[in-house]
């Protein structure tokens, strides 16, 4: 009889810290997405979380600003586009235009659709913006971790002609950046310090270009040797793929988004 209680109290424990194990198990998971506080930084390889610098400040501090508050986007451009600031060529006022705005939202909407398709049958979309044979090229493919955003980058560019503007904003190939560095096109946000911002919020690292049509040859020109770059934070994967259909998720990435307020002056 004891012989049967014994064996009774190992198979109540071992079963016990087999439910445990489950459960931890199912709240845990490997991320989509490289973590942001894990890339690498600086050219000594030190990471994100590891260094003292304006991103990680950022973050840490909460700073940041709906990107569908287009008045508070232009309340802190001098703050994020400060390379425009000391530009001779591009002004603040250039990137406080409708047309930034415009494709802003285009680049967000378009990176949204694809993490949307990477889950859903390609008979069920109906819609993307930009390219849609380059979304549909990668099903059930996450855009950067397989199918064409390993060689192609995501961009978008949308201009003005009688106002001689034009925005280029690009996410960069894998090819072009890894993921492993904070350059790469998208991240997971990982564990920070003091951030109220979930851990599984995805990052995007935007370069944009301005260019101006010059006045004599009429002809688009740089107003920048380098991309300016820039940070903006979106829901979850999985958010996304609960989406009912590709509209639906694009709006909603969209209407969460926040442009992070990286003083880079």
């Amino acid at each position: 009889m004891r012989t049967h209680i014994i064996e009774a109290v190992i198979l109540t424990v071992a079963c016990t810290i087999l439910s445990s194990c489950s459960y931890f198990s199912s709240t845990t998971r490997e991320p989509y997405y490289p973590r942001l506080s894990n890339s690498i930084f600086s050219d000594e390889s030190l990471t994100l979380i590891e260094t003292n610098n304006v991103v990680i400040k950022a973050i840490k501090s909460n700073r940041y600003v709906s990107v569908s508050d287009f008045q508070g986007v232009n309340d802190v451009a001098k703050i994020v586009f400060n390379e425009a600031e000391v530009s001779s060529a591009v002004s603040i006022s250039d990137v406080q235009t409708s047309l930034f705005h415009h494709a802003l939202e285009s680049i967000i909407k378009q990176f949204t659709c694809e993490v949307f398709t990477s889950k859903h049958p390609n008979s069920s979309i109906q819609l993307c913006p930009l390219s849609k044979s380059a979304t549909m090229s990668a099903e059930h493919a996450l855009p950067f971790i397989g199918g064409i955003r390993l060689k192609h980058r995501l961009s978008t560019t949308i201009h003005n002609d009688p106002a001689g503007l034009e925005f280029e904003l690009f996410l960069r190939s894998v090819q072009e950046r890894s993921l492993d560095t904070l350059w790469g096109a998208v991240h997971e946000l990982g564990k920070i310090p003091n951030s109220e911002l979930a851990q599984d919020s995805l990052v995007l690292t935007i370069n944009m270009n301005i260019h101006k049509k010059n006045d004599l040859d009429r002809r688009w020109r740089s107003l920048h040797h380098e991309p300016l770059v820039f940070f903006v934070i979106l829901p979850p994967v999985e958010s996304i793929w609960r989406s009912k259909n590709e509209i639906e998720s694009m709006s909603f990435a969209y209407k969460k988004a926040v442009l992070l307020v990286v003083d880079s002056r």
